[in-house]
């Protein structure tokens, strides 16, 4: 089986992903990374094929974290500079990612990369799982890690969780809906994607399952590396 995983981000992001690629190859399958290019070389110290995409994330941070000083910033000023990465990113990331895909069975998506990993999953007819490092699904259990961790009531919690998903995919749509178009040739998405399985790299321990999660939804254990 070939599975082909994605991600765009920090270090935190990189290596959990590389960790799970790895125990991937460990399982029998043919996994293969694309990533933000800091990752190269400890990708190949692990013995994980990787492929880097386009752009710094590093430059991208420094550019973002410098307004966030100059005018302070939330979760919605995080999520439109987040979303100016990806903005600047999406088409070559798509294009790279229809290019190592073509032979895959599968996608894994995480980061900034996810709503690439599932146009591009839409667009080829493969399955796609994603991939998260906070438990984001809604839950009325606890509130959104993009949020101050106050105690709520359940139907709070939940609303936070959905709150944050809306902001995050209505600062990404422009950027993916013009991918599509020009490198996929699919229509538009007016809604965010839903209906596909996740799974969250955080230990059992620290965020017990959800009760209230589908089957769909996972918490499977944090995914690191012996060093």
């Amino acid at each position: 089986m070939r599975v082909v995983a994605l991600t765009f981000g920090t270090e935190g992001d990189l290596r959990p992903m590389i960790a799970l690629c790895r125990g991937l190859r460990d399982a029998g399958c043919d996994a293969l990374l694309l990533g933000e290019r800091s990752a190269t070389d400890y990708a190949g110290q692990c013995g994980v094929p990787f492929v880097p995409l386009a752009g710094d994330m590093a430059q991208a941070l420094r550019v973002a974290a410098a307004g966030f000083l100059l005018e302070g910033g939330g979760v919605a000023d995080t999520a439109k500079a987040l979303a100016e990465i990806a903005r600047q990113n999406t088409a070559a990331w798509m294009r790279t990612t229809l290019e190592h895909c073509a032979q895959a069975d599968g996608i894994v998506c995480a980061g900034l990369a996810i709503y690439v990993g599932l146009s591009c999953a839409e667009a080829l007819r493969i399955p796609v799982i994603g991939a998260g490092l906070q438990p984001m699904m809604p839950t009325r259990e606890f509130p959104s890690p993009f949020v101050p961790p106050w105690r709520m009531p359940g139907f709070a919690n939940a609303l936070s969780h959905r709150l944050v998903l809306a902001m995050m995919w209505r600062a990404f749509r422009g950027a993916i809906n013009d991918a599509r178009r020009d490198v996929t040739g699919q229509l538009p998405r007016r809604t965010a994607f839903d209906g596909y399985p996740v799974i969250c790299g955080v230990s059992p321990t620290l965020v017990p399952q959800p009760r209230d999660w589908p089957e769909r939804f996972a918490i499977t254990g944090s995914w690191s590396l012996a060093t």
